[in-house]
């Protein structure tokens, strides 16, 4: 028998009319590192029409039903409308019976595809990937420990919706769930930490560690991550004893450095006394 090759699947070029009538979800994990708040998983949500994407970091699969209950409450209280329809794969955390009847209670319509066909959620199983690879230049970039990846996941995902996307013509999903143009202003903001009794500002950066930001918007404004060094220090050592040694090295060059040149001064200082008691004393001979 000849070898034969799989098919192709044809690119859809489709949206949805408005938002939330679609959404594509999947669920990426377990990595074999969790993060530092003992995340294994993600759950990534893509709307149909904005390509919008929402990340849900979860510490295990049976918490999948629970974010999406919770998600579509956020979309009915903040957008004033309904999900119309999900598209997901087969998986156990999204086809068990009590997932199935919280959709057909919410009128929800749930789409599946045929197993072993990842092409046919192939907005999800994209956007999956786009997320990854951010997140790792992210890591490679940053050189922040391996356990933060959580922290860099959300941080892609807060980028992507914001910049924009040759699919979307242009335009930023963003742009087009909100409809209105976002200002980058945020970026590049130079941050001190203010002191506790909200008087001050120090400009002393303190016993900090700074490390990308918050985009879970719990609270007005851009929160950044602040970590206590004296807290996670044990767990930092890594990063800071390159620059540990990086100091002593230099330390040590100089004080080497000083040593010679003080070396070197004694010794001229001593060879142009001789020179000069050996002058004066030839000029008392000749006299």
């Amino acid at each position: 028998m000849a070898r034969q090759t799989r098919m192709s699947f044809p690119n859809s070029t489709s949206f949805s009319s408005k938002p939330f009538d679609l959404l594509h979800l999947d669920l990426w994990g377990p990595y074999h590192m969790p993060t530092h708040d003992h995340y294994k998983y993600f759950l990534t949500i893509v709307d149909d029409h904005s390509r919008s994407t929402w990340v849900h970091l979860l510490s295990c699969k049976s918490n999948t039903l629970q974010v999406i209950k919770v998600f579509v409450k956020l979309i009915k209280t903040q957008f004033q409308t309904t999900i119309k329809a999900i598209r997901l794969d087969n998986g156990l955390e999204f086809t068990s019976k009590e997932a199935i009847f919280f959709y057909q209670s919410k009128g929800i319509v749930h789409k599946k595809f045929c197993p072993y066909t990842p092409q046919q959620n192939g907005v999800v199983e994209r956007k999956h990937n786009y997320l990854l690879e951010v997140s790792r230049s992210f890591l490679f970039q940053s050189k922040v420990p391996l356990r933060y990846w959580g922290e860099c996941i959300l941080t892609a995902t807060y980028l992507i919706n914001r910049l924009p996307s040759t699919v979307l013509k242009g335009k930023c999903p963003y742009e087009l769930l909100y409809l209105h143009i976002l200002t980058l202003k945020l970026l590049g903001v130079y941050v001190t930490p203010q002191s506790p009794n909200l008087t001050k500002i120090s400009l002393n950066p303190g016993p900090f560690l700074m490390c990308l930001w918050d985009t879970r918007f719990t609270i007005k404004g851009t929160r950044f991550s602040i970590y206590p060094l004296k807290q996670y220090m044990y767990l930092e050592m890594s990063i800071f004893l390159n620059i540990f040694f990086l100091l002593i090295f230099l330390l040590f060059h100089l004080l080497v450095y000083q040593l010679l040149f003080y070396l070197l001064l004694g010794i001229m200082i001593m060879l142009t006394f001789q020179i000069c008691i050996h002058l004066y004393l030839r000029l008392i001979l000749l006299n």
